[in-house]
């Protein structure tokens, strides 16, 4: 599957409104400190997502 031109962070309802946040390289990994309560997020493809394509 090709990565489309839009690289949306993953968790957007919560980051929107947190002071910290944590970011990380994959969704496993976000997921799990979610579930720990923290506000964690991540870019669509990885840490092969452009920056500048990255809402």
């Amino acid at each position: 599957m090709r990565p489309t031109d839009l690289h949306p962070l993953y968790n957007q309802p919560q980051i929107t409104s947190a002071c910290h946040i944590i970011l990380l390289e994959e969704e496993k990994a976000t997921e799990a400190l979610i579930r720990e309560g923290q506000v964690a997020s991540t870019a669509m493809n990885r840490a092969n997502a452009p920056v500048s394509k990255t809402d």
